[in-house]
């Protein structure tokens, strides 16, 4: 058990936050003070300081190999890991309730008493006895003192962590409440500290400033998750291919066991060497794909850290402490927003071919004896061939043989037949790395086109025979490995003395977009006496943008601004794009371009904010809220770089659906491109687990990734007006329209589109709903059919009043309890006080009559369905809690021990047969068997309401009506609905039930029938279809 969750931590959490993570001690407030490195994890003061390697001053994090140079001033120059005090401060108050006692004393008066609550204002910020609880609800002074209990202080120990305000460290009275913008100063002060120290500075409120802070760290965070995502879904492709190349080999072992154990001893040694072949290229292959892996987790541990560290530090920094260490913060947090991950971690899997024969068998044997040479060769290429043949290597400048230690050498790729060859494939595509005899690996940079060659350089730190992997896209090049010796350096050899004094350079950046500002980091590696100031240094840029033939814009050449960081050897480099197109940017120092100057930058013509993410808000459900089961819909609208609508579509938009309780990767239902600059996003959400949608426009991400919470049900929104006294519901599945009618004072009928929406109030006239409850259907000709149960009169009309029809009920029928209508035009009312039900024709003529079980029907308890065969289903209300199929004839077909077991509120039957009952704090869903004689639970809903009106829409879902509540809610069933269910009879049910024995007189209690039952052969030809089964067990 990993403990509650406090400030988004888990207890795991803040117990492994106060530990070191190299000595394991738990950090303290002397020699083991916690420090923060640049990678933001936390070290101790005392591990630091038995770590400093040599003359160096340069840490190494255990966790993530990210080095950390220390200041001048040493170790205790690094900024101090203000979390790790803060969670130690309030570590008392959120594990009170593990101790199961407080020993929080009163610090607000002498007598030091039990404290029972706690006061949160900044100039007090104390535990509180009785006394002094009772003394701050009364005494003036205290006005505005918030007073907290402690039970509230267990549950929120953030209240805690924010208590005294900081002083001023040269006003000590003064706290600091403000915050000088001024270049140069950057420091919290006080309002002492204005008209003194900071007399004319640029002032602005401190908790402000935190706040843009905090808002900047969480997009920076959120922008560097999201690298997180493509590295592991880089690792797990590798790690598939790594599986899937042990399977091929054990698939081609397995088929050349099989070819060769016909061949005796002449072909057993060929069967040798060709299987150890093929084992050593599925070794190298997968040795290959080890070093992207290692480094695919290492970028995804440095993702987390650093992300984590940020995102706790807005959450539990205090303003002082977070805006001194912001800039670090912000600097790591965009090193790894401008990695560009796939061509650091390039990786393409294999293609079919790989590890597959060469030729066909058949004719191999056919002709053994000439063709055992080659018989069983496999192909060992992984990819486009022409991309890793015919490629010479060589190092410029080097002794081949031997390789001096600690200098940068040189590698240099030459294509041997250009033409087929072009070295401007490799431009992204290639990737080096020097494997040490220590396992280690050295990645290999600064990689340029020189003409006709390409370059790369690597400076090696380890003597020994080493190895120099080149590959192209993924694949190995032709004789790659390399090996390579490195050697300690020879007394007397100025080539490494020089190799050591030059100044090397690498650049990180990432394709940019319009109008918007982007940074360049680039970083020096040489002797500190030669590494150059931010005063040697100067870049441009240009850019062309071809609009048509005729028209080429060309931008004048513009610097960009140059920012110094606090790692001595790292720049960044400042610019933002006039147009789309292609950006050449020079970095140069003392007036000499470096290496890779000038190097191409891609500017798309989408701008980053330039879609806007609209979601489809569905009746009354909070916005970004999806219902289970059910369509939900993400609309987008692309602008251009200058703020302008798109009117064209084509961009390739995609889009992820992830669960937080799955690792696995959804995808839309469908994305609609509406050819106009606007595009659609669907999904349907099979869980109420919280769903992110990643959407990306070209590979760049779109303000995502959204968070969609789903519920059970979709509430359906509330009229304008309000409701007064809601009676009656129904659907009208044509139109996809759901009706509401009002019978009290407006006399007004609502109107609902399928999403929950009401559309539009109708007013009724007083002679059409006259203020009476009443129960409403629609027919199939789409007109209103109200039961007025006061009046025992059904009246049809159209949707605008108009009465078109008016009957009265049968004598006989003088307690009208319930309203339903069949496709055929039967008008089924039920009787509350003699428990019948009554069956008329559309003008009021009695067809049938069907006498039930006492208790089975009650006023407003919509109980009564009809099924897809035309037969009439009651779910009774009373014990015992029966399911009654009868014939539109008053046959009665099957009486089945209702699953529900409790009163029976309404009934709906599903196209597909099912049936649909709602029970007090509950709705099933129900499934027969195929003779219709067997009923089972297929799907509870667990509720708060008591629904009395159930309607099916003919999308899979139905509404649910709760008039005392004055609320209705859509669900989905058709997900639940399997009808095979029933060919296993060991099918896990949750409930199942069989037929109820019961006697003729079951269903007709205690006297005969009225009469007439059936009237003309128009009811007889209703039933048409209908057998009637036996009664049985």
């Amino acid at each position: 058990m990993e403990g509650r969750s406090v400030f988004g931590l888990t207890t795991r959490d803040v117990e492994d936050s106060l530990i070191c993570r190299v000595c394991s001690e738990k950090y303290d407030d002397s020699c083991r003070a916690a420090k923060f490195l640049r990678c933001l994890h936390g070290v101790c003061v005392a591990c630091l300081g038995k770590s400093v390697p040599g003359d160096e001053q340069v840490f190494k994090c255990p966790v993530c190999q990210q080095n950390t140079p220390f200041p001048e001033s040493g170790v205790q120059g690094l900024p101090d890991n203000f979390i790790v005090k803060t969670l130690r401060d309030s570590q008392c108050v959120f594990e009170s309730d593990r101790k199961q006692s407080r020993s929080f004393i009163c610090g607000s008066c002498k007598d030091g008493g039990p404290a029972v609550s706690y006061c949160s204002d900044g100039d007090c910020a104390n535990f509180l006895c009785e006394n002094c609880k009772e003394a701050h609800g009364r005494l003036r002074i205290y006005d505005g003192h918030v007073v907290i209990p402690l039970e509230q202080l267990e549950n929120q120990p953030e209240i805690f962590i924010s208590r005294k305000k900081p002083r001023c460290s040269q006003h000590h009275k003064q706290a600091l409440t403000l915050f000088c913008n001024e270049e140069g100063c950057q420091l919290p002060i006080c309002l002492v500290c204005v008209p003194t120290a900071h007399q004319g500075h640029g002032v602005v409120d401190l908790d402000q400033k935190s706040i843009e802070v905090k808002k900047e760290l969480q997009i920076l965070a959120q922008a560097a998750r999201k690298k997180k995502g493509t590295v592991e879904e880089i690792s797990g492709r590798i790690s598939t291919e790594i599986n899937q190349t042990s399977s091929r080999f054990e698939e081609m072992a397995s088929a050349l066991s099989e070819m060769f154990e016909g061949l005796q001893r002449q072909l057993k040694t060929a069967h040798e060497a060709v299987n150890d072949a093929l084992k050593k290229q599925c070794l190298d292959r997968t040795a290959q794909l080890k070093y992207p892996t290692n480094f695919a987790e290492l970028l995804v541990s440095q993702c987390d850290s650093a992300c984590q560290f940020a995102e706790t530090a807005c959450v539990i920094g205090n303003p002082v402490d977070l805006l001194k260490t912001s800039e670090q913060i912000i600097s790591r947090l965009q090193e790894l927003i401008a990695l560009d991950v796939d061509r650091s971690l390039p990786f393409h899997p294999a293609d079919e071919a790989f590890l597959s024969f060469t030729e066909n068998h058949d004719q191999v044997l056919s002709d053994i004896e000439k063709l055992i040479p080659i018989l069983g060769q496999f192909n060992t290429s992984i990819a486009d061939p022409t991309l890793t043949q015919g490629f010479k290597v060589t190092f410029p400048g080097s002794d081949e043989s031997s390789l001096v230690l600690n200098a940068t050498h040189r590698v240099r790729i030459c294509a041997l037949h250009p033409s087929r060859q072009p070295l401007d494939r490799l431009g992204g595509e290639l990737h080096a790395y020097l494997l040490s005899p220590d396992g280690s690996s050295l990645e290999c940079k600064h990689g340029e086109q020189c003409g006709d060659f390409y370059e790369l350089q690597f400076r090696p730190l380890v003597a020994g025979p080493h190895q120099l992997n080149i590959s192209v896209s993924g694949v190995p090049i032709t004789s790659s490995p390399f090996p390579v010796v490195v050697v300690d350096n020879p007394s007397g050899d100025g080539q490494a003395e020089q190799s050591q004094d030059e100044v090397c350079s690498d650049l990180t950046w990432t394709d940019a977009f319009v109008h918007s500002e982007h940074t360049i980091i680039v970083k020096f590696k040489a002797p500190e006496h030669r590494l150059p100031r931010v005063s040697n240094l100067s870049a441009q840029f240009s850019m062309s943008r071809y609009q048509d033939q005729e028209d080429k814009r060309l931008y004048a050449i513009d610097e960009p601004q140059i920012v110094e960081t606090d790692d001595s050897q790292t720049f960044r480099i400042v610019y933002t794009p006039p147009d789309a197109g292609e950006l050449r940017m020079s970095v140069f120092v003392d007036g000499q371009p470096i290496a890779n100057s000038p190097f191409v930058i891609n500017v798309d013509p989408l701008h980053p904010d330039s879609t806007a993410v609209s979601t489809h808000q569905l009746g009354k459900c909070p916005l970004n809220t999806a219902v289970l089961n059910m369509p939900y819909t993400i609309s987008l609208q692309t602008y251009d770089g200058f703020g302008q609508q798109l009117t064209n579509g084509g961009y390739d938009v995609k889009a992820a659906i992830s669960t937080s309780s799955s690792e696995e990767v959804l995808l839309p239902d469908d994305i609609i491109d509406s050819q106009d600059g606007r595009y659609k996003i669907t999904f349907t959400p099979r869980s109420v687990k919280l769903h992110s949608v990643t959407i990306s426009i070209c590979g760049y991400p779109v303000k995502s990734p959204i968070e969609i919470s789903v519920l059970y049900g979709l509430p359906f929104e509330n009229p304008s007006s309000g409701y007064e006294k809601p009676t009656g519901m129904d659907v009208d599945n044509k139109s996809k329209t759901v009706y509401v009618v009002d019978s009290r004072h407006a006399c007004k009928l609502y109107v609902y589109d399928i999403y929950g929406r009401c559309t539009s109030e109708l007013p009724f006239e007083k002679s059409t709903l006259p203020n009476k409850s009443c129960q409403i259907g629609v027919n199939e000709a789409g007109q209103l059919v109200l039961l007025i149960f006061h009046l025992r009169r059904v009246i049809t009309c159209s949707t605008d009043g108009e009465i078109e029809d008016s009957w009265e009920c049968a004598a006989e029928n003088k307690t009208p309890a319930n309203l339903t209508l069949s496709k055929e035009g039967q008008v089924i009312v039920g009787d509350s006080q003699s428990q019948e039900l009554f069956i008329y024709g559309p003008k009021g003529e009695v067809r049938g009559r069907i006498l039930l079980q006492d208790g089975s029907l009650e006023v407003g308890m919509n109980n009564v369905s009809v099924d897809r065969n035309l037969n009439i289903l009651v779910a009774t209300h009373c014990p015992p809690y029966d399911i009654l199929r009868y014939s539109m004839t008053g046959n009665a077909s099957s009486r089945l021990v209702s699953p529900a077991q409790n009163s029976q509120l309404a009934a709906a039957s599903t196209p597909e047969g099912a049936l649909i009952v709602s029970v007090p704090r509950g709705i099933l869903v129900l499934e027969f068997s195929h003779d219709l004689m067997e009923v089972a639970v297929v799907k509870e809903f667990q509720i708060d309401d008591i629904y009395t009106k159930l309607a099916v829409v003919n999308d899979g879902c139905f509404v649910a009506f709760d008039p005392g509540a004055k609320h209705l809610t859509k669900y989905s069933y058709k997900p639940y609905i399997k009808k095979h269910r029933w060919s296993n009879p060991q099918s896990p049910w949750t409930t199942q039930t069989a037929m109820r024995e019961v006697s003729p007189t079951t269903l007709s209690p205690e006297k005969p029938l009225p009469s007439p039952r059936q009237t003309t052969s128009e009811s007889n030809s209703s039933g048409t279809g209908e057998k009637t089964s036996p009664i049985a067990e």
